[in-house]
C-alpha cells in the first residue's frame, strides 16, 4: 500500500506558526544540547535559555495543533489506540511519528523546565521546596546537575539532540509524503527546514542574550554568530538545492510571489543580509546584531510560509 497521502491537508493560515515556532523550540533544543555537551562553563547562559524556552514555545505548537484537528481527541488517538487503549505508532505515517516525536519532545523540555525552575528557585518552586521537607529537597537539588553532566546528562542530552533535530526535520517529511506541487517534488524540505529552525534557534537566542550583553561572555555572543553563519551558509546552499531539485517545476515557483518571497524574504533579507551584519556589526550602529537576529527570523517564517502555501498557490499545467 502507498503510504503517501493523497488528500489535500485542507491547512489553515496557523499552520504555518506550527511549523515557524515549532522549529525554533527545536532550534534552541538542538543548540543547547550542544551547549551543555561540550560548551563548558561560559555557555551556562545558553544552556539556562535552552531549558526555559522550549516549553512554552511546544506548548503552543501544541495547541495549534489540536485546534488544527478540530477535536482534541483527535492528537491523543494518534498516540493510544482507540479500541485497546495500547500505544500505537505507525513508521510509515508522519502524522503519527510526527506526534510520537512531538510527545517526546515535550516530555524532555518539561524535565529541562522544571530542572531549571528548581535549581534556581523560580516562581512555586520556593513554596515546593519548603512543603517537601530538606531530605526531598537535598534529592532532587542533583537533578539540574544530572541533566548537564556525567553519564545521565550526556544520555540525556543526546535524546535531546534526537528529538529536537526530529521535531524541526518531520514537518518537511509530512510535506514530502503529499502528492501536493513542490512538496512531493523535492526530498530536501525536511535537511532545509532543521538548518532553518537550528538558524533561528540560535537567532533567538542571540536576541534575547544581546539585551542582556554586559551579562554574557563576549566570547558566547561571538560563537553562536559564528554558527549562525554557518547555519544560514548552509541553508544558502539548500535554498539552491531544493530549486535545483524540482526541476521544471523551479521555473513557474521561481515566478510566483512565494518564490520571490523565498529569494527575496528569506535567502537575501532573511540570511545575506544578517551574515553581512555579523561580519560589520558597525554597519547600522550598534543595533546591528539585534537586527540581524530579527531578519533571521523574519526569514525562517517566510521560508515555511512560501513552502506551506505554494503549493496550493502556484498552478502549473499538467498538475
Amino acid at each position: 500500500m502507498d503510504p503517501r497521502i493523497v488528500a489535500d491537508p485542507h491547512w489553515y493560515w496557523y499552520i504555518v506558526f506550527y511549523f515557524f515556532i515549532g522549529g525554533i523550540a527545536a532550534g534552541i533544543a538542538f543548540i543547547g544540547a550542544l551547549a551543555a555537551l561540550a560548551g563548558g562553563e561560559r555557555m551556562h547562559p545558553v544552556v539556562r535559555l535552552s531549558q526555559l524556552l522550549p516549553l512554552p514555545l511546544v506548548l503552543i505548537c501544541t495547541v495549534i495543533l489540536i485546534v488544527d484537528l478540530s477535536r482534541p481527541e483527535r492528537f491523543f488517538h494518534m498516540i493510544i489506540q482507540r479500541a485497546t487503549w495500547l500505544p500505537m505508532f505507525k513508521y510509515w505515517s508522519p502524522m503519527s511519528y510526527g506526534s510520537w516525536i512531538l510527545t517526546a519532545f515535550g516530555a524532555l523540555t518539561t524535565i529541562n523546565f522544571f530542572a531549571a525552575l528548581w535549581e534556581d528557585r523560580r516562581g512555586p518552586m520556593v513554596r515546593v521546596s519548603r512543603a517537601i521537607g530538606p531530605r526531598l529537597t537535598g534529592l532532587l537539588d542533583r537533578v539540574p546537575g544530572m541533566l548537564t553532566g556525567g553519564l545521565v546528562g550526556t544520555l540525556f542530552q543526546v535524546l535531546m539532540l534526537v528529538f529536537s533535530y526530529g521535531l524541526a526535520s518531520y514537518t518537511g517529511a509530512l510535506l514530502n509524503a503529499t502528492n501536493q506541487l513542490f512538496w512531493s517534488d523535492s526530498p530536501l524540505i525536511g535537511a532545509l527546514f532543521f538548518v532553518s529552525a537550528v538558524g533561528t534557534g540560535i537567532s533567538a537566542l542571540l536576541l534575547i542574550l544581546l539585551r542582556r550583553r554586559r551579562a554574557v561572555d563576549h566570547e558566547v555572543i561571538e560563537g553562536l554568530e559564528t554558527a549562525d553563519n554557518w547555519a544560514m551558509l548552509l541553508e544558502l546552499l539548500l535554498i539552491v538545492a531544493f530549486f535545483v531539485s524540482l526541476g521544471p517545476l523551479a521555473g513557474p515557483l521561481l515566478l510566483s510571489r512565494y518564490g520571490l518571497a523565498i529569494v527575496a524574504g528569506t535567502a537575501v533579507f532573511g540570511l545575506l543580509y544578517p551574515i553581512i551584519l555579523h561580519r560589520f556589526p558597525r554597519m547600522l550602529g550598534a543595533s546591528s546584531p539585534i537586527i540581524a537576529a530579527v531578519l533571521a527570523l523574519g526569514g525562517g517564517f517566510v521560508l515555511r510560509w512560501a513552502v506551506v502555501w505554494a503549493a496550493q498557490g502556484v498552478l502549473v499545467a499538467g498538475r
